[in-house]
């Protein structure tokens, strides 16, 4: 009895969680809480002051890369590279803007 329950559950289970499952998209489009917003920067040696302050920099050890995050007044943020070894600001920006 046990073992026909076992089945009767396995056969009406297993399409039910089968039509549950859906894929994954590879990579979300930007704007769908995927991959941030990019700003182009033209300058490589300076940061524009309508970017706000420096609130935070992430260095790796075992990288020249350094990630200086900014927030302007209305608290959009904005992620720039900055190479240790050229001693230049990478021309793409990550930008994340407040709803």
């Amino acid at each position: 009895m046990p073992r026909q329950a076992a089945k009767r559950l396995l056969l009406i289970g297993l399409p039910i969680v089968a039509l549950g499952c859906a894929r994954l998209p590879e990579q979300a489009a930007p704007g769908d809480g995927g991959a941030i917003a990019a700003e182009q920067l033209v300058d490589i040696v300076s940061i524009p002051s309508e970017w706000g302050s420096l609130i935070a920099v992430l260095a790796q050890p075992e990288s020249t890369l350094r990630k200086l995050w900014l927030q302007d007044d209305t608290g959009t943020i904005r992620i720039v590279t900055f190479n240790e070894r050229t001693q230049q600001l990478s021309t793409t920006v990550g930008v994340i803007r407040r709803q």
